[in-house]
């Protein structure tokens, strides 16, 4: 398997073979984010009803010199972000027109019911980033664009 031409289903499958995932959904930010685990990791945001296609891959957590997570966590990560996405109430909100602007203002929005996001704890040793990027480079690899939500690597 070469990773300049490994696609994004390929390096999926793999990865939720090795890694305990689980899949979070809610029609409120509170309801659905109240499901996500406070690990470091990788999280997948898709249509529920879609193509399967991500429209956002992204990490939480770092690892420190000794190979543990950091505290730093998915949840964490997906309350706290401003850009490339934000969730309001109701709303998955992204691609914002500017920085700094409310979720109002972003282009595109979709219902929290809409939506679900796969959580890969990535284990002791393994660290986020890793995963998220092969994650994203298979994405390139299948699709030769970036999912709807990236807004850069």
């Amino acid at each position: 398997m070469s990773l300049l031409t490994v696609r994004y289903s390929a390096v999926v499958k793999e990865a939720k073979t090795a890694i305990p995932c689980s899949l979070c959904t809610g029609s409120t930010k509170s309801e659905l984010l109240g499901k996500v685990p406070r690990a470091a990791g990788v999280y997948i945001i898709s249509e529920k009803a879609g193509d399967g296609r991500p429209l956002y891959i992204g990490c939480s957590g770092e690892l420190g010199r000794d190979l543990v997570p950091s505290r730093s966590h998915i949840r964490q990560r997906l309350n706290g972000a401003l850009t490339p996405y934000q969730f309001s109430q109701n709303e998955f909100c992204f691609s914002p027109t500017s920085s700094g602007i409310p979720p109002a203002d972003y282009a595109n929005r979709m219902r929290i019911a809409d939506i679900q996001i796969e959580c890969l704890p990535t284990p002791v040793g393994m660290a986020p980033v890793f995963l998220e990027s092969a994650l994203l480079q298979g994405y390139i690899n299948e699709f030769v664009a970036l999912p709807v939500a990236n807004q850069k690597v």
